[in-house]
């Protein structure tokens, strides 16, 4: 569950669709993801870079 005001929920369903892998990006591997952006940024903050 994601909770929030002042925000438009159709923001918060295109950055979850647009975080998930297709079954083609996955079969690439973790190096060809891995510091994609992930478009949750306005909810979450920042992400550290990945090891």
């Amino acid at each position: 569950m994601v909770t929030g005001t002042e925000r438009d929920p159709s923001e918060l369903i295109t950055a979850f669709d647009t975080a998930l892998l297709t079954d083609t990006e996955l079969a690439r591997g973790l190096a060809t993801w891995k510091n994609r952006p992930d478009g949750l940024d306005a909810w979450l903050g920042v992400r550290p870079e990945a090891a």
